[in-house]
């Protein structure tokens, strides 16, 4: 079955349907993840998203129930190069995601990554290319509309749907709509560079305590030997939580409560001054700022 995925600015990119039948829209990303693909699709840092795989094959090595970060998929659709299966695109079927193979993933991510992440569609079956463009371009004002605020993907990764993937404990959500401000996922660019996004979207300074930040010893060892800074180094499968500060402690606790969320910690706050800067306080007593990262982020190596 044939399928495409068409972007809010008129560019279609075709391939072979190898998912569920039907649309999905979405905002289009990509990630450079070499593994992990259904860890990708499931971790709720990718709600409401049609994700990209740089990789050239996705679904090599199947699928386990184990391997989910939640219970349901949050990306909306997923686009590759070559999709191996039939593990992995049974899995598409069966959760209901459009899955596009035979796409040109290399000129679709320069193109995500010249003009940056932009509303789209992916279809599986007969459509319109016209009118799945104009789609595109009019979501904002339907229900589905992307992008989501921070805290409408918070609300709906803490419905029943999504709740293994949420702030959740004991049976109930850590009431989200009020605790959580922003979710980010800290693959690209690193912690440091998700920080100074958000501290100038919101015109606001962010605090970060570096002994506080969760970093392993053998990362830590493997940075000073090639002088990278840890802030910037691809953190997969990791989010950054900006929460009220009243509701810091039950969001940690919640987290910690989940498998894999055991180191969690409270790394920093959010104050007014200096607005659009991101500040560290070292482990020395000293206080320095975390620039913008200049150039490319390090690649993931996996």
């Amino acid at each position: 079955m044939k399928g495409f995925l068409a972007l809010e600015d008129g560019t279609v990119f075709a391939g072979e349907s190898v998912g569920a039948e039907g649309f999905a829209f979405g905002e289009a990303v990509f990630t450079t993840a070499m593994t992990g693909y259904q860890e990708i699709v499931t971790d709720p840092s990718f709600a409401e998203q049609i994700v990209t795989f740089t990789a050239p094959m996705v679904g090599n090595y199947g699928v386990e129930q184990a391997r989910s970060e939640s219970a349901l998929p949050h990306a909306r659709a997923v686009v590759m190069r070559e999709a191996r299966g039939p593990a992995w695109t049974d899995w598409l079927v069966q959760h209901g995601l459009v899955g596009l193979s035979g796409a040109d993933t290399r000129t679709l991510t320069l193109h995500l990554r010249d003009r940056g992440a932009m509303r789209a569609i992916a279809v599986a079956g007969d459509a319109s290319v016209e009118e799945a463009v104009e789609a595109a371009r009019a979501l904002g004002v339907e229900e589905e509309a992307v992008p989501l605020s921070a805290t409408e993907v918070a609300e709906r990764c803490a419905s029943p749907r999504f709740r293994s993937g949420a702030l959740f404990r004991d049976g109930a959500t850590v009431q989200p709509g009020r605790l959580v401000r922003a979710l980010r996922d800290a693959t690209r660019g690193g912690v440091g560079t998700i920080l100074n996004e958000m501290a100038k979207a919101s015109n606001v300074a962010v605090v970060v305590e570096e002994n506080k930040v969760p970093v392993r010893p053998e990362v830590t060892g493997a940075c000073e030997i090639l002088g990278i800074d840890p802030l910037y180094v691809a953190c997969e499968g990791r989010f950054v939580a900006v929460v009220d500060a009243a509701s810091a402690d039950d969001a940690l606790d919640a987290l910690r409560h989940h498998p894999g969320g055991e180191g969690a910690a409270v790394i920093g706050h959010v104050k007014d001054d200096p607005p659009g800067l991101v500040l560290l306080k070292t482990g020395f007593g000293g206080t320095r700022i975390v620039d913008v990262l200049v150039g490319d982020p390090l690649p993931r190596i996996c």
